[in-house]
């Protein structure tokens, strides 16, 4: 499985079950290995990987209007949980 596929699938489950993102108007636009672009109904939020070792990662998420001035920026640490890796779906 490619990396790109990984993370298509990845996202694909973490979608079915984050209700809080489909409630508040959030919508994939854009999905590589360590990177995601969305929508917020309003604003667009993009999160780019700052850094990673082992499972935990590092990133920063700008906020921008529609005509793309940023309004907010922060910072973010994930953590990878041991779970089933998706199925490829070959």
């Amino acid at each position: 499985m490619t990396p790109q596929r990984i993370a298509e699938a990845s996202a694909e489950r973490a979608w079915r079950v984050d209700h809080t993102a489909r409630c508040l108007g959030m919508s994939p636009d854009h999905l590589a290995p360590g990177e995601l672009m969305l929508s917020i109904t309003g604003a667009e939020a993009m999160s780019t990987e700052v850094a990673r070792e082992g499972r935990s990662g590092l990133h920063d998420i700008r906020i921008s209007n529609p005509r793309r001035e940023q309004v907010a920026e922060f910072r973010s640490q994930s953590r990878i949980v041991r779970t089933a890796r998706p199925a490829d779906p070959a």
